[in-house]
């Protein structure tokens, strides 16, 4: 398994997580297709990873990171996860679930009126910059030049396949706000009393 791999060659690096361990986590968690599940991964991907292979695809995987980004986005390449599987997983930034209420900026209605699209009562910058993506896009000049200059017909439909699959996926994952309400509701109060 990847959790004995990963044991094996640098036990430091997922907290000396065993894969027995590792099968009652899952095991204690109750974890089965269609849960709703929040994890807090210190272990380089190992709970995440396992938790989206036992559930299938099927359900929700909401995953806390902290830092600029998730740091385990390499690690879960290791999992071999298919497109719904990995689909599952909704990245959640820590510092949106314990906040505090003095680091909320609320616009006024001036600001809200100017706004295109809104959460709540919170401007929500990545939706709105999804909105302006027109699809299918069209290539700037700078890739036109870079797909004529390419040695083979193979290369530039392996380039615009991973080109297509990157705005495919730009434009399906869901921001920030969103995953947040599908978490605790657009209606709660997204503080977190722990």
């Amino acid at each position: 398994t990847i959790c004995r791999a990963m044991f094996l060659r640098d036990e430091r690096r997922i907290m000396r997580l065993r894969d027995d361990s590792l099968g009652q986590i899952l095991s204690y968690a109750n974890l089965c297709a269609g849960a709703k599940t929040m994890v807090f991964d210190g272990c380089m991907g190992m709970i995440t990873g396992s938790c989206a292979q036992r559930m299938g695809g099927y359900g929700s995987i909401h995953s806390i990171y902290t830092g600029n980004a998730p740091s385990i986005l390499e690690s879960l390449a290791r999992f071999n996860l298919s497109f719904v599987e990995y689909s599952s997983i909704r990245w959640l930034h820590a510092g949106q679930i314990f906040h505090d209420d003095d680091d909320v900026h609320v616009h006024s209605k001036e600001e809200s009126a100017t706004a295109d699209v809104l959460v709540g009562e919170d401007l929500d910058l990545e939706l709105a910059e999804r909105k302006k993506v027109i699809w299918p896009c069209p290539l700037q000049e700078h890739t036109q030049n870079y797909l004529i200059n390419m040695e083979s017909e193979q290369k530039r439909i392996d380039f615009l396949a991973k080109r297509c699959g990157r705005f495919a996926r730009k434009l399906t994952r869901p921001t920030q706000d969103e995953v947040l309400n599908m978490l605790v509701g657009p209606e709660q109060d997204k503080k977190c009393d722990s």
